[in-house]
């Protein structure tokens, strides 16, 4: 055995570079749309609550841009110490005819029957509400507009 040369070569060492599989392709572009998303949302609810005039108003009834059906509820959650007025396509809304829950900050138009607003027309409309501070009063007011369309 002496002077025998003994060749002895790793299995990887000449196994053929991996390739890219398909499912590794896959698996990369799912994740891509996982990171995307989250990013999206995150995104969005950051701009949502600066949109919503400082965390001012917590939420407008119903979002911008939705579809609602005739019956359904108009208005706006408000922060604590806060009040409000809401008007639908630039026609204030009477105090009688909101639903107020003051602890809350919830002003909103139910429409019933037997009352002025019953059901809204379909097509497009737009609510405006006119907030303030309980120490400051309706004179300094700011407003916000939003538009739904009803079914």
């Amino acid at each position: 055995m002496s002077g025998q040369t003994v060749n002895v070569t790793s299995e990887s060492a000449t196994r053929a570079p991996r390739r890219l599989q398909p499912r590794h392709l896959v698996i990369a572009v799912l994740l891509c749309v996982v990171i995307g998303s989250i990013y999206a949302l995150v995104r969005q609810s950051q701009q949502n609550a600066i949109s919503l005039d400082g965390g001012v108003i917590e939420r407008l009834i119903p979002a911008p841009g939705l579809k609602i059906l005739k019956q359904d509820a108009i208005g706006v959650d408000l922060a604590p110490g806060y009040e409000a007025s809401l008007a639908i396509d630039g026609v204030p809304i009477p105090a009688s005819q909101l639903t107020v829950i003051a602890q809350l900050g919830q002003y909103t138009l139910n429409p019933l029957v037997g009352t002025e607003y019953e059901s809204l027309p379909t097509g497009n409309h737009c609510a405006t509400v006119t907030y303030w501070t309980l120490i400051d009063g309706p004179a300094q007011s700011t407003s916000r507009s939003w538009c739904f369309t009803v079914l």
